[in-house]
């Protein structure tokens, strides 16, 4: 009996499956920013981030942003995906009428220094790599090459050979936010005011009293927000932070780094964002700050070919702040059993880990690849471009007015 394929974009080429994913991404994530402000985070708030059912391990930031967006799209709250054939190796059903998600499979590349779209004949061997590489014409890079299809286990029946989720347990708000303070990579000065912000000159992270909120878990994802900002510190990640106030649109990319960031470290230690602010109207600062990142999504949409390619490269950023205060700051802190289970990105983003077979595609011609714009998208950031002087990194403050 032939496979039945579920696919959410069946019929559509790698390229267009992904750009249509990546769109949705996109599209989903602006209706949130404009309809909820800063409260956009519930909706993208989960107990533990997306994982490899079978394998268990993580994905890496365009992808986690992805299957976010999936989590979100299907009202998933198990974090499990897995390919139809890894879920059938594992004794698991597809549901029918299911539909998967597309995310981007990932491969070391041999790339030419002097011209990056020139198709080469790929190593097959590490033997073949080791000699090609001594060649200094030739580099190798992450590439994105082709597409697989997941599912959520929710999408599955006959689950109980996937890992085991039950020992991730959500961290709880009023135990986390001593330690977010102790932990932060600068000092973090809770002060009697209705601004929170990060202020690169002095690497100081200033938060309204922790009374000032409506719940904790608003204090801590308003703190990590600035905290988000201050991995952008010359000590640290070194992004450009300097005169930022005077480009409204590098002032939005570093925001939209700030927020996705925000999300991504909420998710990653378990703390579970979805009582935000329930009960409050949104302030004017909170709509002003989150009114920046909204309108340079639409500048995007408005002036590049995939904006939502875009938005996965501001992720990238956002996923090294994240990684850079788990592994560096926060698991100090909090205790490294509590981590022990969650396998954050590398700093560059190879998806070797993918399982082989399932739902790949990849256009192939006599072992050389055309790297045509699907691999263009290389897993890197847009630069920042220098600024004049030092400004101050100001966020929403979704105290309680």
């Amino acid at each position: 009996m032939a496979k039945k394929t579920y696919d959410k974009y069946s019929g559509k080429s790698p390229t267009e499956k992904l750009t249509d994913a990546r769109q949705a991404l996109f599209d989903a994530l602006l209706a949130d920013m404009e309809r909820e402000g800063s409260r956009w985070v519930k909706e993208w708030s989960f107990p533990h981030p997306p994982m490899n059912g079978v394998t268990g391990k993580g994905y890496g930031p365009r992808n986690t942003a992805m299957l976010m967006y999936a989590m979100r799209d299907g009202g998933f709250r198990d974090p499990r995906f897995a390919t139809f054939k890894m879920a059938s190796d594992k004794g698991c059903h597809i549901i029918k009428g299911s539909h998967g998600y597309p995310i981007e499979r990932w491969k070391r590349m041999l790339v030419s220094k002097t011209d990056p779209t020139a198709r080469l004949k790929q190593p097959k061997t590490e033997e073949e790599w080791k000699i090609a590489l001594a060649n200094p014409e030739y580099k190798a890079e992450p590439r994105c090459v082709g597409t697989f299809t997941v599912f959520n286990a929710e999408q599955m029946e006959n689950t109980e050979n996937l890992i085991s989720v039950e020992c991730f347990k959500p961290i709880e708000p009023d135990r986390v936010a001593d330690g977010l303070v102790k932990a932060s990579p600068c000092p973090v000065i809770e002060t009697p005011n209705d601004e929170a912000f990060y202020l690169p000159g002095a690497d100081k992270i200033y938060v309204p009293q922790r009374n000032q909120f409506t719940n904790v878990e608003s204090f801590c994802r308003t703190l990590l927000h600035e905290m988000g900002h201050s991995t952008g510190h010359p000590s640290r990640l070194d992004r450009e932070q300097c005169g930022l106030m005077q480009n409204r649109q590098k002032y939005a990319f570093e925001e939209l780094i700030a927020e996705l960031s925000s999300v991504f470290t909420a998710n990653a230690i378990g703390l579970d964002l979805r009582g935000v602010d329930d009960d409050k109207p949104l302030s004017g600062d909170e709509v002003d700050a989150m009114s920046n990142s909204a309108a340079y999504l639409k500048g995007w949409a408005s002036q590049l070919k995939d904006p939502g390619g875009e938005l996965l490269k501001a992720a990238t950023r956002a996923s090294k702040a994240t990684d850079y205060l788990v592994k560096d700051c926060f698991t100090p802190s909090l205790g490294k059993d509590y981590f022990k289970s969650m396998e954050l990105s590398n700093e560059t983003v190879v998806e070797t880990d993918m399982e082989q077979g399932g739902e790949f595609e990849i256009e192939q011609d006599g072992g050389e690849f055309s790297l045509d714009e699907l691999c263009a998208s290389k897993c890197e950031e847009a630069d920042i471009a220098n600024g004049g002087d030092c400004a101050v990194m100001t966020s929403r403050c979704e105290e309680g007015r």
